[in-house]
């Protein structure tokens, strides 16, 4: 076997091994938020099927509807921005996850992944329209979508230079 055949045999390796990792992580994802959603279902359900008692920001059923005083209509946009705030939780954790870091992590060790990633994965190094670098390619894209979420997260001034034009 020729130095550049055991070459290319390591890369192939190495985007299967990044691929596996990638949807092992997107399985658990997608687990955690079905589990998670689950029982937020339920929860509304048992909630509803009391109905006797009232709950914050929600009118109750037997009374018609009555304008909402400031507080109640705090705690309704409240329970939205949780909602928010907790799908944009579960995406930097994806994120984090994918780059192969800590959640928490500063921007030096997510920029440091990400080197060490694109490194891995570099499509150049397979032929034009095969397979793995169609592979690699998706990997690439899947890791700089996690890296530009990160990098915005951690540095809101890089969205700025962003968006110049010169």
């Amino acid at each position: 076997m020729s130095w550049q055949q055991r070459l290319r045999h390591i890369a192939l390796s190495q985007v299967r091994a990044i691929k596996e990792r990638l949807d092992r992580i997107d399985a658990e994802m997608d687990d955690e938020y079905l589990s998670e959603r689950h029982s937020r279902d339920a929860a509304i359900r048992e909630l509803d099927e009391v109905g006797e008692m009232p709950v914050p920001g929600r009118p109750h059923p037997a009374e018609p509807a009555a304008e909402l005083s400031p507080s109640q209509s705090t705690q309704t946009t409240d329970t939205g921005t949780t909602a928010i705030q907790d799908e944009r939780s579960a995406k930097l954790s994806r994120a984090y996850r994918i780059m192969g870091v800590q959640d928490g992590a500063d921007l030096s060790e997510v920029e440091a992944a990400y080197r060490k990633l694109s490194a891995r994965c570099r499509a150049a190094e397979f032929p034009e329209g095969s397979e793995e670098r169609e592979t690699a390619d998706a990997i690439m894209a899947r890791v700089n979508e996690a890296y530009n979420t990160l990098r915005e997260e951690l540095n809101p001034a890089a969205a700025r230079f962003d968006k110049l034009e010169l």
